[in-house]
């Protein structure tokens, strides 16, 4: 059993919150190199507290285990493979997009469709039933 706050004790809600936090992070800090300068540091800035804020807050948070929650239920071998897949997507993708591929505009819709991916990928993982809009309703 670990100590609050570690792995051990982190659960898959508060380790989605840190995750989430973490891709909006990236996606401010690849997306606003465009921007005068000044208003490019006040977004990392404000994006960089914000991840801060939700890791902390979710870490802090107690997490919600049921009966059927076993402590090391986000940190599967398929979470793993997931993230590894979805790191290695990213880096290879945009290093293809920035140099042969010449288009990096394109970077924001390649790092967008891989996180779209890694979140599928990770229901799979965990045995969660993917749903449609229409069953959401």
């Amino acid at each position: 059993m670990g100590r609050a706050g570690t792995l051990a004790t982190v659960s898959e809600e508060q380790m989605d919150s840190s995750i989430d936090a973490a891709f909006g992070l990236l996606f401010v800090l690849l997306n606003t190199g465009s921007l005068p300068g000044n208003l490019a540091l006040a977004l990392r800035t404000l994006a960089a507290m914000a991840f801060v804020a939700v890791v902390v807050l979710a870490v802090g948070r107690r997490p919600r285990r049921t009966a059927r929650t076993p402590p090391t239920a986000g940190f599967t071998r398929g979470y793993w493979l997931a993230v590894a897949g979805e790191a290695l997507a990213l880096a290879i993708g945009l290093a293809l997009i920035k140099g042969p591929l010449e288009v990096p505009r394109a970077a924001v819709a390649w790092v967008s469709l891989v996180v779209g991916l890694h979140f599928v990928a990770l229901a799979l993982v965990r045995g969660q039933r993917l749903s449609t809009p229409s069953e959401e309703r």
